[in-house]
């Protein structure tokens, strides 16, 4: 995952360089559009440092509005979901033997047992947008907070994380439409308050529709 980072990232800024920064922009200030996108977010691994539970990547659906004050600056609110179900394997659950072919009671503190994390990210951002005619690149700054809820049978908690967002990506009208396509990629971080200590890097891959009312 932060191989794909790096090539997207790498991949929008040498566009940005290339393309003429002064071509005239398709889009109209005053413009609102809303989106619908879907994508992955990473595998929260380390979320719960007291627990060893193994999750994966996350399927993440969502949506949200863009509206652009000035050609090159757009405000934006955005809404994540990224449900996922893990496995927490705690404390030696397999009952062990003595060396001596006498099998020995499992731990009474042992813990095997499917997780549900469900997070939720809810973002305001500004986009600092470079129009090219067609294609608007765009970086993208803000922050927001995660709702983190944790559903098992043993160890259960709901709260929500105070976060920043950077990230950036691309917009692609489709011909004369008011409907465009994008992709991007965000980085959440935010603390482990809640769960434990340290930070969390959560990275959200999405592509979507977008569709404009003002043109």
């Amino acid at each position: 995952m932060l191989q794909l980072r790096s090539l997207f990232f790498t991949a929008l800024l040498g566009f940005m360089l290339v393309t003429p920064a002064a071509s005239q922009s398709t889009d109209v200030v005053g413009q609102l559009s809303l989106h619908l996108q879907g994508g992955i977010s990473t595998d929260p691994q380390g979320f719960d440092v007291f627990r060893e539970t193994t999750f994966g990547s996350a399927t993440a659906i969502g949506g949200g509005f863009t509206y652009v004050i000035y050609e090159n600056v757009a405000v934006r609110g955005d809404f994540h979901y990224a449900p996922k179900t893990g496995r927490e394997e705690c404390c030696s659950a397999q009952a062990p033997g003595d060396g001596q072919g006498v099998v020995l009671p499992a731990n009474p503190g042992a813990v095997s047992e499917d997780v549900d994390l469900n997070r939720k990210y809810f973002g305001a951002s500004v986009l600092i947008r470079f129009p090219m005619g067609g294609a608007v690149p765009y970086l993208k700054l803000g922050g927001g907070f995660i709702d983190i809820k944790r559903d098992a049978a043993s160890y259960q908690y709901d709260f929500a994380e105070f976060g920043a967002q950077l990230g950036g990506g691309v917009s692609l009208p489709l011909g004369d439409s008011p409907v465009s396509f994008f992709a991007d990629v965000v980085e959440w971080v935010y603390a482990r308050t809640g769960s434990g200590e340290g930070s969390q890097y959560d990275t959200l891959v999405s592509a979507g529709l977008s569709y404009a009312f003002i043109r």
